[in-house]
């Protein structure tokens, strides 16, 4: 039991430590679980909406679950 849920916040570490440093886009939403909607609030408002940079985005953005094993 300690294995699977030290595996699991080490997942969850990776995955905020990704989206910290710009790496990897998730909805708001997961992103506000994981790092704080107040964090999450500064990095996502930087995004523009639409344009050419969403093409870009796009591509980086997951749908992220805690649960799950990557």
């Amino acid at each position: 039991m300690k294995t699977e849920k030290a595996e699991q916040m080490r997942i969850r570490y990776k995955y905020r430590t990704m989206i910290m440093k710009g790496k990897v886009w998730i909805h708001y939403k997961g992103a506000a679980r994981l790092i704080g909607p107040d964090c999450a609030f500064h990095l996502y408002s930087t995004i523009k909406s639409g344009g050419d940079d969403t093409n870009q985005k796009e591509s980086k953005i997951h749908d992220f679950n805690p649960g799950e094993t990557v």
